[in-house]
């Protein structure tokens, strides 16, 4: 999802929190970077997710869930 830069008009809220986040994320980058490179951050964090989504194994969670005993937040 991406917000519409080419028009002066604010991007209207989705309903959904996360898109939500993305829409204020993306407005701000193009407030502090401009509208192109706002576009190409956004274009490149769609692809970033789109890399970890196709690399992410499908056991990753589970291989990480912590089971008591040693390892993070264990004293």
């Amino acid at each position: 999802m991406t917000a519409d830069l080419t028009s002066g008009a604010q991007p209207t809220r989705t309903g959904t929190e996360a898109a939500d986040e993305r829409l204020v994320l993306i407005e701000r980058w193009a407030e502090r970077h401009g509208i192109d490179a706002a576009r190409r951050l956004a274009a490149a964090e769609d692809l970033a997710d789109a890399v970890a989504a196709e690399i992410t194994p499908d056991n990753t969670t589970d291989t990480y869930v912590s089971r008591g005993g040693c390892g993070p937040g264990s004293a």
